[in-house]
């Protein structure tokens, strides 16, 4: 409560508020908060803009599902081959 009437009192003095508007402190904090705020927004704006012109996402996307296509060929592939590999051995076994 103490502190909000402080501050109450000090906004409505127009001189002290003019005062401290006009310190190096108060005028440094400013431009760095302006200085900040404009920086983080261009950075911002440039990250935006290589994402969307760069087709990298794009093709990594279709190189993930061409790996995963890949894979899966290989998978049936290997399988097709053990289950041929066994039935040769089980030939072999039924043949002894």
């Amino acid at each position: 409560m103490p502190l909000r009437f402080l501050l109450r009192f000090f906004a409505r003095d127009e001189r002290l508020v003019e005062k401290l508007a006009e310190s190096p402190a108060m005028r440094r904090a400013a431009q760095l908060t302006a200085y900040a705020f404009h920086k983080s927004k261009q950075i911002g704006n440039e990250v935006v803009e290589k994402l969307q012109s760069s087709d990298q996402v794009h093709q990594l996307k279709g190189e993930a599902q061409n790996f995963g296509k890949k894979a899966q060929s290989l998978q049936n592939t290997l399988t097709e081959e053990m289950k041929k590999a066994f039935e040769e051995i089980q030939k072999l076994k039924n043949k002894k």
